[in-house]
């Protein structure tokens, strides 16, 4: 065998081996010839080949993958309870003075907020996302606590406690209102629109001074109150929230507080009024008060026609009773500085004053034959006279002849002949009757008997 038999031999022996191994890419590329099976089976190879290339594309989603994952989402976590620990860490780093130390494990995760809480020897530390950390301490605290400390309506506190105030008292605000202490008042906590019109006075700087009890509610129409050193304020869905306070809360709880006639304030007191006066405003009325009278209530018929008089800067001035009722035919009445004014059922209510009420209060009032007063004085009338009608008769006045009755027959011949704009002018004298039961007029020269006969 020569040497290119033993060449030919040996490229054969290759060749079975390679082919027993499969088509290799590296040699399939020089074939000249079998283009067609060139091109058919090392296209699979070779289209395989990118195939397995492609297949890494999972190395991108393997590198994709911690994208989206939220790492700062795996650290938010822990992010509030974090927070809070650091935040009562400094609060208690900066106020160790206050707080002393430490007697209680930190607690976070708390109901109401989700906050944070730490028991020292002198205070409380607390802290919420909402709120910070605060302390609170004291007879504050022991108000707060009683009040379901953090889950109660006074939630969180928003301040540290706060002294130095008027008559040496401290305060302290909470989400849900404030607390406030002094050495007479011990602490009371105020909410919503009671603690809104304290502030509005001036709180404990002015007339109201410090709370005396803590707000009560239950009370006639879904009313609240609230007791202070220098009166009370009062609120109701219906009449909004208003302070009482000095004679008129007096005269107010005289007649039963909110339960009574005059129910809920409607206003503030208001001063500076005629005299030196103050009045307020109710459901069912109005109290005023001046230095010389007193506080008195008015109402219904008898305020309208007060008030349609000028109130108290009218002739009438200011009331020096309350109203009285029970009176004859079902009336009441009232007194006033400058005269007085009754109603009955079907009359209305008038005022009478002067000459002309002292002729009907010289006849029984309204139990004498005059009855109640159907008109309000008149004047203006002839020679600058005054009457007024009754339910018995009229009463007359002039400068000339003081005040004097007429009724009956001896009025109608009176009016007949023209008032006091006739002959006869104004009665001088009220009638007079004999024990023969005839009447004469001394001022008309004329006598009647009951029947009403003229003589």
């Amino acid at each position: 065998m020569n040497r290119f038999a033993s060449s030919g031999l040996l490229l054969a022996a290759v060749t079975i081996v390679l082919g027993a191994l499969g088509p290799a890419p590296a040699l399939a590329a020089p074939t000249p010839t079998a283009v067609p099976p060139a091109t058919t089976a090392p296209a699979a190879s070779a289209s395989a080949t990118p195939t397995a290339s492609t297949k890494l594309a999972p190395l991108k989603a393997a590198v994709a993958t911690p994208t989206p994952t939220p790492t700062p989402a795996a650290t938010a976590t822990p992010t509030p309870q974090t927070t809070g620990e650091q935040a009562m860490a400094a609060k208690a780093a900066s106020d160790a003075a206050v707080l002393g130390a430490p007697t209680g494990p930190l607690e976070c995760g708390l109901t109401g907020g989700g906050g944070c809480r730490q028991q020292y020897q002198l205070a409380t530390l607390l802290w919420s996302p909402d709120t910070g950390a605060y302390w609170t301490r004291g007879a504050i605290r022991d108000r707060w606590n009683r009040n379901a400390a953090q889950d109660g309506f006074l939630g969180y506190p928003t301040s540290d406690e706060f002294c130095g105030l008027a008559g040496n008292g401290c305060g302290q605000h909470f989400t849900g209102g404030d607390v406030y202490w002094s050495p007479a008042t011990d602490a009371h906590f105020l909410t919503g629109e009671i603690l809104a019109k304290w502030n509005s006075t001036g709180a404990q700087k002015e007339f109201l001074a410090y709370p005396t009890s803590d707000q009560f509610c239950g009370l006639a129409g879904n009313g609240c109150g609230q007791h202070f050193q220098g009166g009370e304020i009062y609120s109701s869905p219906a009449s909004g929230t208003h302070f009482v306070r000095g004679a008129i809360r007096g005269r107010w709880t005289d007649n039963n507080w909110e339960n009574g006639f005059l129910g809920y304030p409607t206003s503030d007191e208001f001063c500076g009024l005629a005299g030196g006066g103050c009045g307020q405003h109710y459901q069912g009325g109005e109290i005023y008060w001046s230095p010389t009278t007193d506080a008195h209530f008015v109402r219904g018929a008898i305020r309208g026609t007060w008030t349609g008089n000028g109130s108290e800067a009218g002739f009438l001035g200011y009331p020096i009773s309350d109203e009285f009722c029970g009176l004859a035919g079902g009336g009441c009445g009232q007194h006033y500085q400058g005269g007085e004014i009754y109603w009955t059922p079907g009359l209305d209510a008038h005022f009478v004053r002067g000459a002309i009420r002292g002729v009907w209060t010289g006849n029984n009032w309204e139990n004498g034959f005059l009855g109640y007063p159907t008109s309000d004085e008149f004047c203006g009338l002839a020679q600058g006279g005054c009457g007024q009608h009754y339910q018995g008769g009229e009463i007359y006045w002039s400068p000339a002849t003081d005040a004097h009755f007429v009724r009956g027959a001896i009025r109608e011949v009176w009016t007949g002949r023209g008032w006091e704009n006739g002959p006869l002018g104004y009665p001088t004298s009220d009638e007079h009757c004999s024990s023969s039961s005839s009447c004469a007029s001394r001022g008309c020269q004329m006598v009647c008997v009951r029947e009403g006969a003229l003589v």
